[in-house]
């Protein structure tokens, strides 16, 4: 079952073996939609249903390994620590002025807002969250756009 499946891949001795454990995961969620699929529990439910469990499940699995999965390779670790220095002090003195941002579009409060959702994805472990924290970011950035100007669109 599922608490047996996380703790096998708890007390496997091959860390840091990132894609052996992606195949495994990968794997057996693969195989938990087929018994969703063919449960009597399951019988009746819609394509969302169970695409909605999968994403449960998924979500359950990487919480439960993500130290396990996730950054556990010491070159992963040392590009993770490159990266937020590098990130840290681009955020001290980067401004729109800098990425040819137009004053239109200058307004502190909505640029914050988008680099608050950025820096959340650090504190979710499913793959489904963090993507939300880009698509909220990007959101607050089309809002930004479509209110200083209208017709604004990505490109802009």
């Amino acid at each position: 079952g599922i608490k047996g499946f996380i703790n096998d891949m708890l007390k496997s001795s091959t860390t840091g073996d990132a894609e052996g454990d992606s195949q495994k995961v990968q794997s057996f969620l693969s195989q938990s939609e087929v018994a969703f699929q063919s449960h009597p529990l399951w019988h009746d439910s819609s394509y969302e249903e169970l695409e909605a469990a999968g994403e449960g499940l998924e979500k359950y699995l990487l919480t439960k390994l993500y130290g396990r999965c996730f950054g556990v390779a010491a070159e992963d670790k040392e590009r993770d620590e490159l990266l937020n220095q590098r990130m840290k002090a681009l955020r001290s003195f980067i401004k729109p002025e800098h990425l040819d941002i137009p004053d239109k579009y200058w307004n502190e409060q909505s640029w914050t807002l988008a680099q608050k959702e950025l820096q959340k994805i650090n504190t979710y472990k499913a793959p489904r969250d963090k993507i939300v924290c880009i698509l909220n970011c990007c959101k607050v950035i089309s809002n930004l756009l479509s209110i200083s100007v209208e017709g604004a669109g990505a490109d802009d």
